[in-house]
This record gives C-alpha cells, sequence and structure tokens, in this order.
C-alpha cells in the first residue's frame, strides 16, 4: 500500500510539473506574437521563442491529459500553422548568394616551329599529290571554280567527283569536267559516304588526298601555277597533317570560337589546332579510310553536326591543322539547315543538328573541348613576326621567354 502511495504521488506531480510547462508555454507564446515558420527565428539561424511556446503548448497539454479532445488539439496545431504563414508573408525573401563560378585555366600560347628549308625541299621532290574532290553540287555549285577540271592542260592530278543533286540533270560541260559523277538526293555526308563506299571504293588505293568543300566555297585566289586544291594538298604534304583545311576570310563564319582558330595567323605558314570545319575539310587517303567513313558509314550520320570534334580526336593533335597560305571564302552565310527547296539538304527541316551532335560525340566518346591554336609553323625567313603573334599583347616578353625551337621538318 505505501508503494502505491507514493507512485500515485510521483504521477500527480508529474501531471502538475506538465501543467505548469504548458502554462508558461501559453505565457510565452502570447508574449512572443507570431511564429516562425521553422525552428529559427531569423535567417540567420537565431532561435524562435514564439515557435518554441507552441509547440512546448502542445506537448504540454498533451503530457497534462487535457487534450482529450481531438478537435482543441487540431485547433491549436491550426493556430500555430496560421502564425507560420503570418511569418512567411512578413520576411522578405533571402537574397540568392551568387554561384561562384571556378575560374576558367589560362588557356597556353601556341608553340611556335620554324620550318626548315630541307623539309620544303624533300616535299617538292614528291612531285605532284594525286587528290580527289567529293563536292554534293546543284544549279549554284561554286565547284568549277575550285580547280580547272578534267579536260583542261593544268588538269593535273586532281580529279573530280560530283554528286548532283539538282532537279534537273547538270549541264553536259558539268558532267564531263568529272570523273566520276552520279545523280543523288540527301545530306552531304550521306552523298559522301555514297561516293568513298559505292563510286571510288579504293579511293585510298588511287590517291593521296581526299578534299569534301561544300559547294559554296570558292579560293581567294588561283595565282601561281598550282590551283588552290593543290596548294592545299602540298601544304599538307609539306606539314605532315593527315586532316586540314585552307584558312577562311572573315566572312559568313559560323561562330566567332571558329573564328580564332579558322582565320590566319598572321606570319605563319600553317597552324595545328584541335578543331576543322565540316564545310572544307582534307583528308589524307589513310585518314580518310580510317577515321572518315568510320564517323559517316552509319544512317544517323546527316548533318555532320559533331564530326569536326570527333575528327581531331581520333587522329591527335600533331595531325590536324589549318594551312595559312590558302585562303577560302565561304560565300553564304549559314544556313543552319534551312536551305531552299531542291537542294541536297531540302527537307532537313525535321532533323535536330544538337542532338545529333550530341549522339555522335557520345557514341565516339568524345568530349566538347574549347577550341584553340596548339603550334604555329613559320619559315626560316619569318619566325620572329610569329613569335610575337604567339606571345600575349598583355606580355611582350612572352616571345622571348619562348624562344621558336628550330628542326629540319614538322
Amino acid at each position: 500500500m505505501h508503494e502505491l502511495g507514493v507512485l500515485e504521488e510521483e504521477r500527480e506531480e508529474s501531471s502538475s510539473s506538465s501543467a505548469a510547462a504548458a502554462a508558461a508555454g501559453a505565457t510565452a507564446a502570447a508574449r512572443g506574437g507570431s511564429a516562425s515558420p521553422s525552428w529559427s527565428g531569423s535567417r540567420t539561424g537565431a532561435v524562435d521563442l514564439a515557435a518554441l511556446a507552441d509547440v512546448a503548448a502542445v506537448v504540454g497539454a498533451a503530457l497534462a491529459g487535457t487534450m482529450s479532445d481531438g478537435g482543441a488539439f487540431d485547433a491549436l496545431l491550426a493556430r500555430h500553422s496560421a502564425s507560420v504563414a503570418r511569418r512567411r508573408r512578413a520576411e522578405p525573401p533571402a537574397e540568392a548568394e551568387p554561384r561562384k563560378r571556378r575560374p576558367e585555366p589560362p588557356c597556353p600560347q601556341p608553340r611556335v616551329l620554324v620550318l626548315g628549308r630541307a623539309a620544303v625541299e624533300d616535299a617538292e621532290r614528291g612531285g605532284a599529290p594525286r587528290v580527289l574532290v567529293v563536292v554534293p553540287a546543284g544549279p549554284s555549285s561554286l565547284h568549277e571554280e575550285l580547280h580547272p577540271w578534267r579536260g583542261s592542260e593544268r588538269g593535273g592530278a586532281v580529279d573530280l567527283c560530283l554528286i548532283w543533286y539538282g532537279a534537273d540533270p547538270a549541264p553536259e560541260p558539268t558532267r564531263g569536267a568529272a570523273t566520276y559523277y552520279a545523280e543523288r538526293r540527301g545530306p552531304k555526308w550521306q552523298l559522301v559516304r555514297y561516293a568513298l563506299t559505292e563510286l571510288v571504293p579504293d579511293f585510298d588505293a588511287r590517291y593521296e588526298y581526299v578534299w569534301l568543300p561544300d559547294d559554296d566555297v570558292r579560293f581567294e585566289d588561283t595565282g601561281g601555277s598550282w590551283s588552290g586544291t593543290e596548294r592545299l594538298a602540298r601544304a599538307m604534304r609539306l606539314h605532315g597533317l593527315e586532316l586540314a583545311q585552307p584558312c577562311l576570310l572573315d566572312k559568313n563564319l559560323t561562330s566567332r570560337a571558329a573564328a580564332d582558330v579558322l582565320l590566319r595567323q598572321p606570319g605563319a605558314l600553317a597552324h595545328r589546332t584541335n578543331f576543322v570545319e565540316i564545310m572544307a575539310p582534307m583528308f589524307s587517303a589513310s585518314a580518310a579510310r580510317r577515321v572518315l567513313l568510320l564517323s559517316i558509314d552509319r544512317d544517323a550520320c546527316r548533318s555532320g553536326w559533331g564530326l569536326d570534334s570527333v575528327w581531331p580526336a581520333l587522329l591527335g593533335p600533331r595531325a590536324v591543322g589549318v594551312v595559312d597560305t590558302v585562303r577560302l571564302e565561304h560565300t553564304r552565310a549559314p544556313q543552319a539547315f534551312r536551305a531552299p527547296a531542291g537542294g541536297y539538304q531540302a527537307g532537313a527541316a525535321a532533323l535536330d543538328p544538337r542532338s545529333e551532335e550530341f549522339e555522335t560525340m557520345r557514341e565516339f566518346r568524345v568530349a566538347l573541348t574549347p577550341k584553340r591554336v596548339l603550334e604555329l609553323v613559320v619559315g626560316a625567313d619569318a619566325p620572329a613576326a610569329a613569335a610575337a603573334a604567339a606571345a600575349p599583347a598583355s606580355d611582350p616578353g612572352a616571345s622571348e621567354r619562348a624562344p621558336p625551337r628550330r628542326g629540319g621538318g614538322v
């Protein structure tokens, strides 16, 4: 009996203390005003006494046994929720902290390589390179300006593979200038695929280089004893390149990032890069077999977007460059697959080049990297000009600290 009496007294004391806590919580709530939406009274982390008081009142009342009525308990919770809502409306929204951008690593300045005269003489002794030019063309094509084709006394070692996509057959002089001719429609890279797998399947046994220009480009000039096509092929042989293109005039370019890499570099004969446009790439026949056909021998390759990132990644930076001694003009503004009806891109509006670029790069596991010039190649008589061009404007002594290295060739 005595033990039961002690337990009864302890229970009464616990109930009394709980009721006192509830009363104290109610008093604090009345003094503290409206409650906070969280345990913090402000966004700086201070404790919100009003919110704690409301919670203490609920817990205290439950312990004291005064919340036997479920409706009263719900009413207390509703009052707390209302105070939270008022506090939220009264507080100004917190300002988001500015996102800190990771600083980009500085872009290294391109190296300068001086080309020895012996390398030039060795390249000249090789004779005229055999070149296959594959052009998907239509009635407004400018391909006839790229080279004096077959039938001319200067036709030389350059052959034309013409894929005519016009609604009507090509005129007889146009057909007669082509060594290989076919009438076919489709996106450029599917037509190139057809040419290299069906029309000239043994191209790598017959030719040293394969050039794939758009039909709206032309050389700045064709003076001298060689055409622009021949000069481009000779420069590739001289500089040991497997993928190259002429430098571009600053006109109708696809992007400023591409312009920084593809425009002429002052004082340079050529410059190595990690990017060559799909507008007018020239491959060595071996690289065309190993890399070009690998990248386009699939039905999903239609716009060609992403190929200009895949090719340098597969070939390596030493094999890719831009020839500064041959300049090319893009005569039309970039169409982005808005070609007029009847062109080889007719119906291409349904394509999504961006998605194709992503899928192409994902398939070949190639990451998108900044386009940049890696190395300048200059002649033995003009290393200083190119070295000065390679040095940053704010650091005139950079070319002195990194002098051009000399060698017999590239």
